[in-house]
């Protein structure tokens, strides 16, 4: 069973120090997860439809989809989303909502580490509009 400290464990061990960057993302959810990671954008996935996309290739990489009509805030948004259902070993696209409230609770608690660990001044509107006012509680 996922604990909320476990939960805001694996936040914080996949949100990158300082601004956020794509690849220190990919690096530290490759390490938990224990296999190479991508996070792509894609035309083909429009944000309302398919809103994020995670699977595994047959060469064990774990590949995460995100659409490309979307804000930066969103798309961590979306990626941190989808990371979670990669971490819980979620399978299928089922749209259970015990999976769908855990995977939102632990994306907007990746958000809001990423705005605590900035270097810049932030305006958080954007990042508080797409990760919501309330994370995870350890």
């Amino acid at each position: 069973m996922m604990t909320r400290q476990k939960m805001f464990r694996l936040a914080a061990a996949i949100s990158p120090e300082g601004d956020w960057s794509w690849e220190a993302f990919e690096n530290r959810l490759a390490k938990e997860l224990g296999c190479p990671v991508r996070c792509i954008t894609s035309d083909s996935l429009v944000s309302g439809e398919v809103t994020g996309a995670a699977l595994r290739t047959s060469r064990g990489t774990a590949v995460i989809v995100i659409p490309a009509n979307v804000s930066e805030a969103h798309r961590i948004h979306i990626a941190a989303h989808e990371a979670w259902h990669l971490l819980a070993g979620h399978e299928g696209c089922d749209q259970n909502s015990r999976r769908e409230a855990q995977s939102e609770a632990f994306a907007t608690t990746v958000g809001t580490l990423a705005e605590g660990r900035g270097n810049q001044p932030r305006n958080n509107r954007a990042l508080t509009a797409a990760f919501g006012a309330v994370g995870i509680v350890a």
